[in-house]
Protein backbone atom coordinates (compact mmCIF):
# COMPACT_ATOMS: atom_id res chain seq x y z
CA UNK A 1 0.00 0.00 0.00
CA UNK A 2 1.57 3.47 -0.68
CA UNK A 3 0.63 6.38 1.07
CA UNK A 4 0.78 10.38 0.34
CA UNK A 5 2.16 12.08 3.31
CA UNK A 6 0.26 15.44 3.60
CA UNK A 7 0.34 18.13 6.59
CA UNK A 8 -2.49 18.25 7.92
CA UNK A 9 -4.05 21.86 7.60
CA UNK A 10 -7.14 23.24 10.01
CA UNK A 11 -9.81 23.97 7.90
CA UNK A 12 -11.85 26.47 9.17
CA UNK A 13 -15.74 27.41 8.24
CA UNK A 14 -15.10 31.02 7.78
CA UNK A 15 -12.67 33.71 6.76
CA UNK A 16 -12.64 35.27 10.20
CA UNK A 17 -12.51 31.54 11.85
CA UNK A 18 -9.65 30.82 9.30
CA UNK A 19 -7.73 34.34 10.09
CA UNK A 20 -8.07 33.09 13.64
CA UNK A 21 -6.64 29.25 13.36
CA UNK A 22 -4.11 30.64 11.20
CA UNK A 23 -2.86 33.15 13.24
CA UNK A 24 -3.55 30.96 16.48
CA UNK A 25 -0.79 28.82 14.87
CA UNK A 26 1.87 31.36 13.58
CA UNK A 27 2.18 33.22 17.07
CA UNK A 28 2.55 29.71 18.72
CA UNK A 29 5.22 28.72 16.28
CA UNK A 30 6.78 32.81 16.86
CA UNK A 31 6.60 31.79 20.49
CA UNK A 32 8.88 28.79 20.51
CA UNK A 33 11.25 30.61 17.81
CA UNK A 34 11.74 33.00 20.63
CA UNK A 35 11.87 31.16 23.31
CA UNK A 36 14.83 28.26 24.83
CA UNK A 37 14.29 25.06 23.51
CA UNK A 38 13.93 22.58 26.07
CA UNK A 39 16.84 20.21 26.84
CA UNK A 40 15.28 16.56 26.97
CA UNK A 41 17.58 14.07 28.86
CA UNK A 42 18.19 10.09 29.83
CA UNK A 43 17.36 10.13 33.16
CA UNK A 44 18.26 6.57 33.26
CA UNK A 45 16.22 3.45 34.98
CA UNK A 46 13.30 3.72 38.17
CA UNK A 47 12.81 0.10 39.16
CA UNK A 48 10.08 -1.30 41.28
CA UNK A 49 10.53 -4.84 43.15
CA UNK A 50 8.34 -7.35 42.31
CA UNK A 51 7.54 -10.70 44.53
CA UNK A 52 5.52 -13.89 44.38
CA UNK A 53 2.78 -12.23 45.14
CA UNK A 54 2.88 -9.25 42.84
CA UNK A 55 2.32 -9.42 38.83
CA UNK A 56 2.15 -7.57 35.57
CA UNK A 57 -0.37 -8.23 33.40
CA UNK A 58 0.13 -7.57 29.68
CA UNK A 59 -3.30 -4.88 30.38
CA UNK A 60 -2.18 -3.59 33.34
CA UNK A 61 -1.74 0.27 33.02
CA UNK A 62 0.75 2.35 34.77
CA UNK A 63 -0.19 5.87 36.56
CA UNK A 64 1.09 7.96 39.64
CA UNK A 65 -1.22 9.03 42.22
CA UNK A 66 -0.33 12.13 44.43
CA UNK A 67 -2.01 11.94 48.05
CA UNK A 68 -0.66 14.36 50.48
CA UNK A 69 2.08 15.85 48.42
CA UNK A 70 3.07 11.98 48.32
CA UNK A 71 4.10 9.89 44.71
CA UNK A 72 2.54 6.73 44.64
CA UNK A 73 2.88 4.25 41.49
CA UNK A 74 -0.52 2.38 40.68
CA UNK A 75 -1.45 -0.78 38.44
CA UNK A 76 -4.13 -3.34 38.37
CA UNK A 77 -3.94 -7.27 37.51
CA UNK A 78 -7.20 -8.29 36.47
CA UNK A 79 -6.25 -12.18 36.68
CA UNK A 80 -5.36 -11.77 40.24
CA UNK A 81 -8.06 -9.34 40.97
CA UNK A 82 -5.46 -7.39 42.97
CA UNK A 83 -4.18 -3.33 42.57
CA UNK A 84 -0.66 -2.77 43.41
CA UNK A 85 0.71 0.55 44.42
CA UNK A 86 4.17 1.74 45.55
CA UNK A 87 6.11 4.91 46.93
CA UNK A 88 7.09 6.16 43.93
CA UNK A 89 10.38 7.86 45.65
CA UNK A 90 11.40 4.46 47.69
CA UNK A 91 10.18 2.32 44.77
CA UNK A 92 8.66 -0.48 47.62
CA UNK A 93 5.46 -1.60 47.64
CA UNK A 94 2.60 0.39 49.77
CA UNK A 95 -0.25 -1.52 49.46
CA UNK A 96 -1.80 -4.43 47.64
CA UNK A 97 -5.81 -4.27 47.50
CA UNK A 98 -7.82 -7.90 47.05
CA UNK A 99 -10.68 -7.28 45.19
CA UNK A 100 -13.16 -10.29 46.20
CA UNK A 101 -14.69 -12.21 43.40
CA UNK A 102 -17.47 -13.40 45.50
CA UNK A 103 -19.59 -12.33 48.45
CA UNK A 104 -20.75 -8.60 49.56
CA UNK A 105 -17.48 -6.92 48.10
CA UNK A 106 -17.69 -8.97 45.02
CA UNK A 107 -16.09 -7.18 41.55
CA UNK A 108 -17.11 -8.51 38.85
CA UNK A 109 -14.28 -8.40 36.30
CA UNK A 110 -14.55 -8.74 32.26
CA UNK A 111 -11.61 -7.87 29.86
CA UNK A 112 -9.40 -5.06 32.78
CA UNK A 113 -9.50 -3.20 35.64
CA UNK A 114 -10.40 0.46 34.82
CA UNK A 115 -9.39 2.70 37.77
CA UNK A 116 -9.84 6.09 39.06
CA UNK A 117 -8.13 7.02 42.50
CA UNK A 118 -10.61 9.91 43.88
CA UNK A 119 -8.39 10.00 47.20
CA UNK A 120 -6.37 7.00 48.60
CA UNK A 121 -9.17 5.66 49.87
CA UNK A 122 -12.29 6.27 47.47
CA UNK A 123 -11.13 4.07 44.06
CA UNK A 124 -13.74 3.69 41.26
CA UNK A 125 -13.51 0.69 39.27
CA UNK A 126 -14.95 0.09 35.73
CA UNK A 127 -15.58 -3.45 35.15
CA UNK A 128 -15.33 -3.50 31.18
CA UNK A 129 -19.24 -3.96 31.17
CA UNK A 130 -20.41 -5.20 34.76
CA UNK A 131 -21.21 -1.69 36.02
CA UNK A 132 -18.62 0.27 38.25
CA UNK A 133 -17.83 -0.01 41.27
CA UNK A 134 -16.49 2.31 44.00
CA UNK A 135 -14.24 0.48 46.88
CA UNK A 136 -11.74 2.03 49.79
CA UNK A 137 -8.13 1.15 50.04
CA UNK A 138 -9.30 -2.89 51.54
CA UNK A 139 -11.14 -3.52 48.43
CA UNK A 140 -14.77 -2.89 50.46
CA UNK A 141 -17.46 -1.77 48.17
CA UNK A 142 -18.70 1.63 49.00
CA UNK A 143 -21.44 1.80 46.06
CA UNK A 144 -22.37 -0.42 42.87
CA UNK A 145 -23.78 1.78 39.63
CA UNK A 146 -24.91 1.12 36.21
CA UNK A 147 -24.99 -2.19 36.95
CA UNK A 148 -26.88 -4.72 34.36
CA UNK A 149 -30.12 -5.60 35.05
CA UNK A 150 -29.02 -9.13 35.48
CA UNK A 151 -26.56 -9.38 37.77
CA UNK A 152 -23.09 -10.89 36.21
CA UNK A 153 -24.53 -10.18 32.38
CA UNK A 154 -22.14 -8.44 30.67
CA UNK A 155 -24.63 -4.87 29.46
CA UNK A 156 -22.11 -2.46 27.86
CA UNK A 157 -25.56 0.03 27.60
CA UNK A 158 -24.81 0.45 31.34
CA UNK A 159 -21.56 1.82 31.05
CA UNK A 160 -21.75 5.13 29.37
CA UNK A 161 -17.98 6.01 29.87
CA UNK A 162 -14.33 4.36 30.44
CA UNK A 163 -11.53 5.20 32.89
CA UNK A 164 -8.69 6.47 32.04
CA UNK A 165 -6.13 8.96 32.07
CA UNK A 166 -9.11 11.62 31.12
CA UNK A 167 -11.34 10.58 34.31
CA UNK A 168 -12.27 13.24 36.46
CA UNK A 169 -15.13 13.50 39.60
CA UNK A 170 -16.97 16.60 40.30
CA UNK A 171 -20.21 17.41 41.94
CA UNK A 172 -21.42 13.64 42.87
CA UNK A 173 -20.60 13.09 38.33
CA UNK A 174 -17.92 11.31 37.26
CA UNK A 175 -16.93 12.07 33.64
CA UNK A 176 -14.80 10.00 31.11
CA UNK A 177 -14.22 9.31 27.57
CA UNK A 178 -17.21 7.59 25.75
CA UNK A 179 -17.24 3.69 25.99
CA UNK A 180 -19.18 3.44 22.65
CA UNK A 181 -21.37 0.54 22.38
CA UNK A 182 -23.62 -1.56 19.53
CA UNK A 183 -26.76 0.47 20.80
CA UNK A 184 -24.96 4.07 19.59
CA UNK A 185 -26.86 6.49 17.55
CA UNK A 186 -25.15 8.82 14.74
CA UNK A 187 -25.81 11.71 17.29
CA UNK A 188 -23.72 9.52 19.97
CA UNK A 189 -20.69 9.13 17.52
CA UNK A 190 -20.11 12.59 17.49
CA UNK A 191 -19.01 13.00 20.97
CA UNK A 192 -16.38 11.76 22.98
CA UNK A 193 -16.99 12.34 26.27
CA UNK A 194 -19.69 10.87 28.52
CA UNK A 195 -20.63 11.22 32.58
CA UNK A 196 -22.83 9.46 35.07
CA UNK A 197 -24.05 11.26 37.74
CA UNK A 198 -24.28 8.58 41.00
CA UNK A 199 -26.79 10.57 42.64
CA UNK A 200 -29.47 10.11 40.40
CA UNK A 201 -28.19 6.99 37.70
CA UNK A 202 -28.43 9.60 35.20
CA UNK A 203 -26.09 8.66 32.22
CA UNK A 204 -24.62 10.85 29.62
CA UNK A 205 -23.43 10.16 26.20
CA UNK A 206 -23.23 13.87 24.41
CA UNK A 207 -20.46 15.84 25.91
CA UNK A 208 -17.77 17.42 24.00
CA UNK A 209 -18.28 17.25 20.08
CA UNK A 210 -15.23 15.50 18.19
CA UNK A 211 -15.48 18.16 15.76
CA UNK A 212 -13.98 20.76 18.15
CA UNK A 213 -10.82 19.41 18.26
CA UNK A 214 -11.01 17.20 15.43
CA UNK A 215 -10.73 19.18 11.64
CA UNK A 216 -11.61 16.58 9.70
CA UNK A 217 -14.02 14.46 12.22
CA UNK A 218 -17.86 14.68 9.88
CA UNK A 219 -15.34 13.39 6.65
CA UNK A 220 -13.65 10.61 9.02
CA UNK A 221 -17.46 9.73 9.75
CA UNK A 222 -18.47 9.43 6.58
CA UNK A 223 -15.54 7.15 5.79
CA UNK A 224 -16.20 5.04 8.38
CA UNK A 225 -19.39 5.06 7.82
CA UNK A 226 -19.74 3.96 4.00
CA UNK A 227 -17.11 0.80 4.68
CA UNK A 228 -15.82 1.12 1.67
CA UNK A 229 -13.05 0.52 2.55
CA UNK A 230 -14.05 -1.23 6.04
CA UNK A 231 -12.03 0.98 8.32
CA UNK A 232 -12.09 1.47 11.75
CA UNK A 233 -12.38 5.14 13.66
CA UNK A 234 -9.83 6.39 15.33
CA UNK A 235 -9.95 7.52 19.28
CA UNK A 236 -7.83 10.85 20.43
CA UNK A 237 -5.93 11.02 22.97
CA UNK A 238 -7.17 12.55 26.77
CA UNK A 239 -5.27 13.94 29.66
CA UNK A 240 -6.65 15.17 32.21
CA UNK A 241 -5.22 17.36 34.71
CA UNK A 242 -4.90 20.45 37.40
CA UNK A 243 -8.90 21.04 36.28
CA UNK A 244 -8.23 20.90 32.71
CA UNK A 245 -8.83 18.42 29.55
CA UNK A 246 -6.15 18.20 27.42
CA UNK A 247 -6.52 16.52 23.99
CA UNK A 248 -5.63 15.96 20.67
CA UNK A 249 -5.97 13.74 17.36
CA UNK A 250 -3.28 11.46 16.35
CA UNK A 251 -2.82 13.69 13.26
CA UNK A 252 -3.38 16.64 14.05
CA UNK A 253 -0.29 19.60 15.15
CA UNK A 254 -1.77 21.00 17.84
CA UNK A 255 -3.26 20.19 21.60
CA UNK A 256 -6.45 21.96 22.85
CA UNK A 257 -7.07 22.79 26.50
CA UNK A 258 -10.89 22.46 27.96
CA UNK A 259 -11.81 24.18 31.39
CA UNK A 260 -15.33 22.85 31.92
CA UNK A 261 -15.68 21.35 28.36
CA UNK A 262 -15.17 25.03 26.87
CA UNK A 263 -11.78 25.71 24.64
CA UNK A 264 -9.37 27.32 26.86
CA UNK A 265 -6.46 27.02 24.63
CA UNK A 266 -5.12 25.57 21.43
CA UNK A 267 -1.19 25.24 21.66
CA UNK A 268 0.83 23.99 18.24
CA UNK A 269 3.08 21.10 19.31
CA UNK A 270 4.84 19.80 16.52
CA UNK A 271 7.45 21.09 14.26
CA UNK A 272 6.98 22.04 10.58
CA UNK A 273 9.43 20.00 8.98
CA UNK A 274 6.66 17.07 10.62
CA UNK A 275 4.44 15.97 7.61
CA UNK A 276 1.54 14.04 9.61
CA UNK A 277 -0.86 11.69 7.93
CA UNK A 278 -3.98 13.17 6.39
CA UNK A 279 -7.02 11.50 7.76
CA UNK A 280 -7.40 8.89 4.90
CA UNK A 281 -3.99 7.49 5.08
CA UNK A 282 -4.24 7.08 8.89
CA UNK A 283 -7.34 5.46 8.55
CA UNK A 284 -6.22 2.76 6.17
CA UNK A 285 -3.58 1.74 8.47
CA UNK A 286 -6.46 -0.74 10.10
CA UNK A 287 -8.96 -2.48 8.16
CA UNK A 288 -11.82 -5.08 8.55
CA UNK A 289 -12.61 -7.55 6.37
CA UNK A 290 -15.01 -10.43 6.03
CA UNK A 291 -13.48 -13.95 5.60
CA UNK A 292 -15.95 -17.14 5.98
CA UNK A 293 -15.08 -17.91 9.50
CA UNK A 294 -15.54 -14.04 11.01
CA UNK A 295 -13.68 -10.65 10.47
CA UNK A 296 -10.07 -10.32 10.41
CA UNK A 297 -8.17 -6.72 11.04
CA UNK A 298 -5.57 -5.89 8.57
CA UNK A 299 -2.60 -3.30 9.68
CA UNK A 300 -0.42 -1.31 7.48
CA UNK A 301 3.24 -2.46 8.33
CA UNK A 302 3.98 0.63 6.75
CA UNK A 303 2.79 3.29 8.73
CA UNK A 304 2.66 7.31 8.14
CA UNK A 305 3.66 9.55 10.67
CA UNK A 306 1.38 10.28 13.46
CA UNK A 307 1.36 10.72 17.75
CA UNK A 308 0.57 7.94 19.74
CA UNK A 309 0.43 9.45 23.05
CA UNK A 310 -0.01 12.35 25.01
CA UNK A 311 0.26 12.64 28.73
CA UNK A 312 0.57 16.19 31.07
CA UNK A 313 2.26 16.82 33.97
CA UNK A 314 0.37 16.95 37.37
CA UNK A 315 0.58 20.89 37.10
CA UNK A 316 -0.71 20.70 33.83
CA UNK A 317 2.66 22.65 32.72
CA UNK A 318 4.25 20.30 30.64
CA UNK A 319 2.70 18.54 27.79
CA UNK A 320 4.45 15.47 26.56
CA UNK A 321 3.92 13.96 23.06
CA UNK A 322 5.22 10.79 21.39
CA UNK A 323 5.80 10.99 17.74
CA UNK A 324 6.12 7.84 15.30
CA UNK A 325 8.10 8.48 12.38
CA UNK A 326 8.61 5.43 11.05
CA UNK A 327 7.65 1.54 10.95
CA UNK A 328 8.30 -1.60 9.02
CA UNK A 329 7.26 -5.04 9.18
CA UNK A 330 8.31 -7.77 11.70
CA UNK A 331 7.83 -11.23 11.09
CA UNK A 332 5.95 -13.26 14.53
CA UNK A 333 7.12 -16.68 14.44
CA UNK A 334 3.92 -17.79 16.42
CA UNK A 335 1.46 -16.84 14.39
CA UNK A 336 3.36 -16.59 11.18
CA UNK A 337 1.94 -12.99 10.12
CA UNK A 338 3.97 -9.78 9.93
CA UNK A 339 3.19 -7.11 11.98
CA UNK A 340 4.12 -3.09 12.67
CA UNK A 341 7.50 -2.85 14.54
CA UNK A 342 8.30 1.12 15.47
CA UNK A 343 12.11 2.09 14.07
CA UNK A 344 11.80 5.51 14.64
CA UNK A 345 10.06 7.52 17.25
CA UNK A 346 10.38 11.11 19.06
CA UNK A 347 9.35 12.63 22.07
CA UNK A 348 8.20 16.10 21.62
CA UNK A 349 8.08 17.92 24.96
CA UNK A 350 6.47 21.49 25.15
CA UNK A 351 6.13 23.91 28.55
CA UNK A 352 3.39 26.14 28.96
CA UNK A 353 4.97 28.71 31.16
CA UNK A 354 7.90 29.49 28.81
CA UNK A 355 6.45 28.34 25.56
CA UNK A 356 9.38 25.95 24.67
CA UNK A 357 9.49 23.01 23.00
CA UNK A 358 11.99 20.13 23.23
CA UNK A 359 12.39 16.73 20.65
CA UNK A 360 14.52 13.68 21.47
CA UNK A 361 14.77 10.74 19.15
CA UNK A 362 13.60 7.64 21.86
CA UNK A 363 15.87 4.67 21.71
CA UNK A 364 13.64 2.70 20.29
CA UNK A 365 15.12 -0.88 20.60
CA UNK A 366 15.12 -0.35 24.16
CA UNK A 367 11.23 0.50 25.33
CA UNK A 368 7.96 -0.34 24.63
CA UNK A 369 6.02 2.48 22.86
CA UNK A 370 2.33 2.42 22.17
CA UNK A 371 1.33 2.57 18.33
CA UNK A 372 -2.21 3.25 20.35
CA UNK A 373 -3.90 6.39 21.98
CA UNK A 374 -4.10 4.88 25.07
CA UNK A 375 -0.86 4.68 26.47
CA UNK A 376 -0.88 1.17 28.64
CA UNK A 377 2.43 1.28 29.02
CA UNK A 378 3.84 4.75 29.80
CA UNK A 379 3.39 7.06 32.71
CA UNK A 380 4.19 10.68 33.94
CA UNK A 381 4.82 12.12 37.36
CA UNK A 382 7.35 15.31 38.38
CA UNK A 383 10.44 13.26 37.31
CA UNK A 384 9.50 13.19 33.73
CA UNK A 385 8.00 10.64 31.56
CA UNK A 386 8.27 6.81 31.72
CA UNK A 387 8.75 4.19 29.34
CA UNK A 388 8.57 0.55 29.98
CA UNK A 389 11.39 -1.56 29.10
CA UNK A 390 11.58 -4.33 26.36
CA UNK A 391 13.96 -6.71 28.43
CA UNK A 392 13.48 -6.51 32.10
CA UNK A 393 16.76 -7.05 33.84
CA UNK A 394 15.16 -9.16 36.20
CA UNK A 395 11.94 -11.36 36.75
CA UNK A 396 12.28 -9.73 40.44
CA UNK A 397 11.26 -6.03 39.79
CA UNK A 398 9.46 -3.91 37.09
CA UNK A 399 11.88 -1.53 34.85
CA UNK A 400 11.19 1.82 33.04
CA UNK A 401 13.35 4.14 31.22
CA UNK A 402 12.93 7.74 32.51
CA UNK A 403 13.50 10.72 30.31
CA UNK A 404 12.98 14.47 31.20
CA UNK A 405 13.72 18.00 31.33
CA UNK A 406 16.78 19.43 32.14
CA UNK A 407 16.47 22.22 35.17
CA UNK A 408 18.18 25.42 34.24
Amino acid sequence: MKFSFKHILLICLSGAISYSCNSSKEKSEASQQGASPLEIVDLGTKSFPLDAETAVDFNSRFKVNVFDGKEYLSFANRPLSRIYEFDYESGEPSRTIKLEKDGPNAVNLWWNIGMFFHSKDSIFLDSGGFGYYLVNGKGEVLQKFGMPNKENTLEPECCPIVFTNATFFENGVIYGEQNPNPSDNEQDLDYAFGSYNLKSDEKNRSILEKSAFIPDHQKIKEMVKAKDPWVRDFTASFYASNDLLFTSSPISDSVHIFEDFNLLEKLYISYPETELADYRSFLLINQLQEVSNGIQNLTEVNQPPHYSGLLVSANGNLIYRILIEETRGKMFENTNEEYPEITKASLIVFNRTTNSIGRYELPVEDIEIPFSTVSRSVFVNKSGIHFQTKEQASEDRLDFRVFGVKEE
